[in-house]
Formats: C-alpha cells, structure tokens, sequence
C-alpha cells in the first residue's frame, strides 16, 4: 500500500487562499473594453502625424486609432467621411490647422492637428454612427479640443451636455501630454483639452464646437467601451468567491 499524502489544516487554508488569489487575478484580467479613436489631420502635419495598428494615444491609454488625410491644402481634410472597425465619423469644419505639438509619440499626434471652426460664425461637428456594433453596452467618448493658440474660449456640446472651456493644447511635444478635463457648464471658461460624455448607449452620437474669442477645434474622439466581465470571468470571480467564504468559516 501507498502512503496518503498528508496535509495540515494550515496547509489547506494556504492553498484555498491562494487558489482564490489566482482565481481573481485571472478573472480581472480578462476583463476587456473595446476602444477606438480618430484623430484629424491637416495638411500641415500630415507626412508625419500617421496612426499605426500600435500607436498609443488618449486619456485612455489605447490603440486602435486611425487618422484623417489633412489633404494638400488647409480645406482639403476640412470635411470627410472615415470608418474604424464598423464605427463611422462624419465630420464637418471650415478648414483645417495644427499645433506645435509635433509626432514625438501618440498623444502629440492626436494633439496635433484639428478640424478648425474659423472666424465669426466658424462651425465643427462630429458624427458617430454604428457605435452599437462594436459597443453592446454603455460607452463613453472623449472629445479632443483645442487650438494653435492656448486660452481661447469656447464650448463643445454633445448628449447631454455643453462644456466650456479656454484653450490649452498648444503644448510643445512636451511628453507625457497634460491632458485636461473640463467640467464645466457655466461659461468660466476653463483651461482644458477634452470633455468626457460618459455612460452613453445607442447607435449613433454627434458633438458640435462652438466657436468663443477666437478659431478652434476638434483634434479627435476616442470611445471606450465600459468593462463587461466576460461569461468565463463570471464564473471564475464566481469560485473564488466560494472559496474565500469557505476558508472564512473554517
């Protein structure tokens, strides 16, 4: 006969603990969201400001970015029609700029160049269709804006929500990029690059800039899908719950 392997109590409230442990860590990394983003170009950054399958970019440190043609001229990339993966942006603008923020890494690009709302009664819009293909649940997006020029006023508006904001994107290619949120919506105007319209559901979403003191515009749109545990994860996250509970009541 063999002899049976002896394990102390201490032993087997060890294990269960790790067990769970792993269980949990395996289960939170398989929590996914899906996220995509496009970023406008002009035609004065357009050799250098290109998006790959790897760039990183975004509050939301993501791929899956594709970027506009700014085309030859400063109206060529004004308007333009553009699909990520089942996701459409149609955009309209009154010609196209950039700032001095350069290529040196993704954000710099997504900060770059922008769809411009010029002069008096200048106008930008964005908008998303097929949004529910990719993203079966909620959704937040996130509005890049700015300008050649920091601390001009403005406002962006979009479900729900108008926020205003001064200008300030123009940032040098410094690196890591100061992203920041406005909150706004009381006209204080305050110093900021993105606005977030978070938890959002349905197929399609526009956003409109409004022009304040002076031109502006949309740098890009980045949409995050909120995590969703995959079935497998449930049941996981599910297990180790038991196991803690029974370690608990030993």
């Amino acid at each position: 006969m063999c002899n049976l392997l002896k394990i102390s109590p201490v032993s087997m409230k060890v294990s269960q603990t790790l067990v769970a442990l792993v269980v949990f860590l395996g289960a939170a990394a398989s929590l996914s969201a899906a996220s995509i983003g496009f970023s406008f170009n002009s035609n004065r950054d357009n050799a250098t400001a290109v998006m790959t399958s790897t760039t990183v970019a975004g509050v939301v440190p993501s791929t899956g970015w594709v970027n506009t043609d700014g085309g030859g001229d400063a109206t060529a990339g004004a308007t333009g029609t553009l699909v990520n993966n089942g996701v459409t942006v149609d955009w309209s603008s009154n010609g196209t700029w950039n700032t001095n923020n350069g290529a040196g890494n993704g954000d710099n690009i997504l900060m770059n160049g922008y769809v411009d709302a010029i002069n008096a009664g200048g106008a930008a819009q964005i908008n998303l269709t097929g949004l529910s293909a990719m993203f079966a649940g909620s959704y937040d997006v996130y509005v890049y804006f700015g300008s050649d020029g920091n601390g001009r006023t403005g406002a962006v508006a979009g479900p729900g929500a108008t926020f205003d904001f001064s200008t300030f994107s123009n940032q040098g290619g410094v690196e890591p990029f100061p992203f920041v949120q406005t909150t706004s919506t009381d006209g204080s105007n305050p110093d900021a690059n993105y606005a977030l319209f978070s938890g959002l559901t349905g197929d399609a979403q526009t956003f409109d800039l409004i022009r304040g003191s002076s031109n502006s515009g949309f740098h890009g749109v980045q949409i995050v899908g909120n995590l969703i545990p995959e079935p497998s994860s449930c049941l996981l996250i599910g297990v180790g719950g038991l196991l803690m509970m029974r370690r608990r009541r030993k």
